[in-house]
C-alpha cells in the first residue's frame, strides 16, 4: 500500500512573495518484507537435478600487450586426458593464426583501402583476410575436435565467439554432442 502525504508551507517577505511546496512521499514496504520472509529461497526441486555446465577455460596472455594469444601452461586438469604436446600444439596453433589474422601487413592496408573506397560494398563479393583467418581457425577446431580431443571427452570451442576472452574446453559424455 502506498500512503502519500504532501503538506503545503507558504512564507512572504517583504521585497517579494515566494511559496514553499514540499511534498513527502512515504512507502510501506511492509507487504512486500512479509511476502519476501514467507517465500523460501531454496532452489525448485527440479532444478537440484539439472546437469551443471563443465570445463575449463585457458585465459587470455596480456603480458605481451594487446595481440591475442593465450596463455601456453598446460591445465592440471587435462592430466591423463590428452598430452601436453597436443595441448601445445593446438594453442600454438591457434596463437599463430590470431597472429596472422591481426597482424597488419601491406596487402591488409591495401585491401582496407579498396574496402574504404569502395563504400565497403566490396564486401559483397570479397571476403576481408581477417574473416578468412576465423573461418580457418573454425576448420582447424573442427578438425582437431574431431581427430583428437572429442574421443577423449574434451571439445574445443573458438574464442572469437566470447570475444577472444578465453577458450573453453568443455567435458563432453558422448562424441555426438558435438554443437
Amino acid at each position: 500500500a502506498l500512503h502519500f502525504r504532501s503538506t503545503t508551507t507558504a512564507s512572504s517577505t517583504t521585497s517579494s512573495h515566494s511559496c514553499k511546496h514540499s511534498a513527502n512521499l512515504e512507502i510501506d514496504l511492509r507487504p512486500f518484507r512479509e511476502s519476501m520472509s514467507r517465500k523460501s529461497l531454496a532452489r525448485p526441486p527440479g532444478a537440484l537435478n539439472l546437469p551443471t555446465p563443465t570445463g575449463l577455460y585457458i585465459q587470455r596472455d596480456y603480458s605481451h600487450g594487446m595481440e591475442t594469444q593465450f596463455v601456453d601452461s598446460f591445465p592440471s586438469e587435462l592430466n591423463g586426458k590428452i598430452s601436453e604436446e597436443e595441448f601445445r600444439h593446438t594453442l600454438t596453433t591457434l596463437n599463430r593464426l590470431f597472429y596472422e589474422a591481426e597482424n597488419y601487413t601491406w596487402l591488409t592496408c591495401v585491401e582496407s583501402l579498396l574496402y574504404c573506397c569502395s563504400f565497403y560494398t566490396l564486401y559483397l563479393c570479397c571476403t576481408p583476410t581477417y574473416t578468412k583467418i576465423v573461418q580457418r581457425v573454425d576448420r582447424f577446431l573442427d578438425e582437431q575436435n574431431q581427430n583428437i580431443y572429442l574421443a577423449r571427452g574434451l571439445r574445443w570451442k573458438n574464442p572469437v565467439y566470447n570475444g577472444l576472452l578465453h577458450i573453453r574446453i568443455d567435458y563432453v559424455d558422448e562424441p555426438d554432442e558435438i554443437s
